[in-house]
């Protein structure tokens, strides 16, 4: 809002019970105190649209006052909730920190604030360095957290910034509206902040990004967290920022530092990071006493050390101990806490357990059970790393759980919201619940494979939803037969996958039934092609007259290749011993280098060749009987087909591949044709008269050139060097689809260098495999965020997986 309008004014009450979403402090009109021990009133900080999205629930400290009795004085401890800026009276031990992250403001543009869970890194900058900066004056503070949808948090964060004029519902369309230009590059933060800045010119901004491993925990599409990192460094470069107009401020844990080595220019803007340490003895001690002594609560002699004892220095214990402090708090009595209370809670390592058991052993039987499948979601299992808590919607844990969510809520065992998309939303209060629960920790032990498992089905649900629920994003194989292995023992557990498992499952059985069909129609043209060979055999011999041997004699050894190459001849060892003269006509053609008639003519005879190799191997296998020395024999048919296949890799090589990458040059990639592009040329034919299309209105394309799926360019050029008799020609049987025996028609040589090719010509983003999956690659515009395995076959895809596997072609797991 411009400097000349007064903030909406709120108490901390209303703070505590209004909806998430981003938050603005503004420091006007703060009066000068203290943090930490200096004299500090928050009574009178103006807040708008800023809420603490986790303490909904929890009232709110309030100032000292004579008025308290001993039963209503205000809890001073946060449980396992981080301090807000209205906390900040009560906030102690961090004072280093404070000073140290206040000075970075002066002076950087981008502070990183690292470490481990339960460490206090949202509680240090939201009650320590914000109040600190509001005493400095002239800061705008906004607050988000990424989610699983980091552009709406960011733009829920800066709405209320740079539109102050509009009122709630306006604000919702606008944040939409902004989060959609931020994802599509049409709106540059730097541009949003800019904006602020003609708003605020006095001000300063402060942009916070609270757990910020969200992005990497949450946000399933690798897409959408590579962009957000772009608009984040873009906003980090930016003169406006470099000016420290605007200061970036981001809290992650440290043990995912890693993760963020995917994106190199990102990752190096963290190495000026603010570690925060584990506490020390003297720190821990102001934690424990100075909150109690404001509200003139003393601990019993020595219990403050006893519970020193208890907490250790480890950073994960913060959240225990300002939990058992809390449920301390509830057993002071005349103003004093004692060492029965502080046994009787379980002391520090026990205080938590033994809260959440005793809120379990609370309930039904049935309800227990329910307890089990609802926190197992809340849980995300740990890959090397710790496990942690995950957003889980209503739509996944079921209507008729959510009646029991709402009593988890009210015990502070997890807390409820709302997502960008307005679900309601649940997740465990603290990820020290996590660690310290022993009967969670046993549940995530039993179930941790399937919760893996889930987690993988997520996200290949999630790839189906984006792409408008194609088929080609289906489970097959055995994707799919674990699904249903799944499936048959959790389905209370699979609330949210179940249409995208049943859509799987009902995508197998109609290619299925489709397969069927082909196989159908193979057979009849094969017994029409057999028809017309014997056909044309009778006729031949019928125009024998009594002079006609000596034309028979003439025209033999041309009948003979023309059964050949029509593929008619029977596979008998008369056969066999043609196929090297054959192939030595087809090397001799295949030298004739610019002649594409000769070249194409080569290429025939290597296909004849192969088939007729493949059916003598059949025939073997049918009549072993019919062929002396067999082991002889198969040894030459392996020969030949050994020698052929090299030939035609060689011509692919010198005349064909080329034009892939010539393509490539000329930015030609091509692409899939949409369904209206493929039927448009029935429809015009049917226009026409065309009776053979009136029978066959169904068909999508020509049954017989599926390359004709393509548009003109390099993605078309594969698929024909692949799959058709311009180049291997491994789909022998024209359906699409691989067999093992055609998919080692493809030789492992052109394999890799198609993997090459387009790897260097894509500057590494498209390939065989995409880099979440075997399919999706969100960085791969060329060939719509796919990869070549999805774009060039048909599926089911095992087949092709596996023959890429076999010439160690992996998928890159990194």
């Amino acid at each position: 809002m411009p400097d000349s309008e007064d903030p909406k004014q709120v108490s901390k009450n209303d703070l505590r019970n209004s909806q998430f979403g981003g938050g603005l402090i503004n420091a006007e009109s703060v009066n000068a105190g203290r943090i930490g021990g200096d004299i500090y009133n928050t009574s009178n900080i103006h807040i708008t649209n800023y809420s603490y999205r986790e303490d909904i629930r929890v009232a709110a400290v309030q100032l000292v006052s004579n008025a308290f009795s001993d039963e209503k004085l205000p809890c001073p401890y946060r449980g396992l909730y981080h301090f807000s800026p209205g906390d900040a009276e009560y906030f102690f031990g961090r004072e280093v920190f404070i000073k140290e992250l206040f000075k970075a403001t002066q002076t950087r543009n981008f502070i990183p604030v690292l470490g481990a869970s339960g460490s206090g890194k949202s509680s240090v900058v939201l009650a320590g360095l914000v109040p600190k900066l509001q005493q400095q004056g002239r800061w705008l503070f906004t607050h988000f957290r990424p989610g699983s949808n980091p552009f709406y948090g960011l733009a829920e964060a800066l709405v209320p910034l740079y539109t102050p004029e509009k009122d709630d519902t306006d604000r919702i369309a606008q944040t939409r509206k902004l989060s959609n230009y931020f994802s599509n590059d049409d709106v540059l933060l730097v541009d949003v902040i800019a904006k602020i800045k003609q708003n605020h010119p006095h001000h300063r901004v402060l942009l916070i990004a609270d757990q910020f491993e969200e992005l990497f925990t949450l946000c399933n599409d690798e897409k959408i967290r590579h962009k957000f990192l772009d608009c984040l460094l873009t906003f980090i470069q930016s003169p406006i920022s470099k000016s420290l107009s605007a200061v970036f401020v981001a809290t992650m844990r440290v043990d995912f530092l890693s993760y963020t080595l995917l994106y190199p220019e990102f990752a190096d803007q963290l190495k000026s990071d603010i570690k925060i340490r584990s506490m020390n003895r003297s720190e821990l001690t102001d934690v424990i006493a100075k909150p109690a002594q404001k509200l003139g609560v003393t601990f019993q002699d020595g219990l403050i050390e006893r519970i020193l004892d208890d907490v250790k220095s480890e950073p994960g214990n913060l959240p225990v101990l300002e939990f058992a402090l809390t449920l301390l708090w509830e057993k002071h009595q005349s103003k004093q806490l004692t060492h029965t209370a502080y046994e009787d809670i379980g002391k520090v390592e026990g205080a938590l357990a033994s809260y959440a058991d005793q809120k379990y052993d609370n309930l039904t039987t049935t309800e227990q059970e329910k307890v089990r499948q609802i926190f197992i979601q809340l849980v995300q299992p740990g890959e090397g790393i710790e496990d942690t808590r995950r957003l889980a919607t209503k739509a996944e844990l079921g209507e008729a759980n959510w009646e029991l969510v709402t009593k988890l809520a009210d015990a502070r065992l997890i807390v409820t919201s709302d997502n960008a998309s307005g679900e309601q939303t649940v997740e465990v209060v603290h990820e020290v619940l996590i660690q310290n629960w022993e009967k969670l920790r046993q549940w995530m032990k039993t179930d941790r494979e399937f919760r893996a498992w889930q987690q993988q089905l997520r996200v290949s649900k999630y790839q189906w939803q984006k792409n408008y629920k194609d088929e080609g994003a289906l489970l097959r194989g055995k994707a799919l037969l674990e699904a249903e292995n799944w499936w048959e023992i959790n389905q209370d557990k699979l609330y949210a996958e179940q249409e995208y498992i049943q859509a799987s499952v009902a995508q197998r059985e109609y290619e299925e039934k489709e397969k069927e069909k082909r196989i159908q129609q193979e057979l009849k043209q094969q017994k029409i092609k057999t028809r017309w060979a014997t056909s044309t055999a009778i006729f031949a011999i019928m125009a024998l007259g009594a002079g006609g041997f000596a034309w028979l004699q003439q025209h033999q050894a041309e009948q003979s290749l023309q059964s050949f190459m029509l593929g008619v001849e029977p596979p008998t060892l008369e056969l066999l011993n043609k196929l090297p003269s054959y192939l030595k006509q087809a090397d001799k053609l295949s030298q004739h280098k610019g002649n594409e008639k000769d070249i194409a003519l080569s290429i025939g005879y290597y296909h004849a060749i192969l088939e007729s190799t493949t059916n003598l191997e059949k025939r073997i296998a049918e009549n072993s009987q019919e062929f002396l020395n067999l082991e002889q024999v198969r040894q030459e048919i392996k020969s030949i087909s050994i020698k052929t296949l090299n030939s035609l890799t060689g011509v692919i090589l010198k005349e064909r591949f080329f034009l892939i990458e010539k393509d490539m040059k000329k930015g030609k990639f091509g692409r899939l044709k949409t369904l209206e592009e493929l039927t448009q040329k029935q429809h015009s034919k049917l226009n026409s008269g065309d009776k053979y299309f009136e029978n066959n209105q169904n068909q999508i394309s020509d049954y017989l050139n599926l390359e004709n799926n393509y548009t003109d360019g390099a993605i078309k050029k594969t698929y024909e060097i692949l799959m058709t008799k311009f180049g291997f020609g491994a789909d022998v049987n024209s359906n699409g689809l691989l067999d093992q025996a055609e998919a080692s028609r493809i030789p492992c040589i052109i394999l890799k260098k198609i993997e090459e090719l387009w790897r260097n010509q894509t500057k590494n983003r498209c390939g065989w495999y995409g880099n979440i999956s075997e399919i999706s690659a969100p960085a791969c515009d060329e060939l719509d965020s796919k990869s070549l395995i999805y774009t060039i076959f048909t599926p089911p895809y095992d087949i092709p997986l596996q023959r890429l596997e076999e010439c160690k072609i992996h998928l890159n797991k990194d």
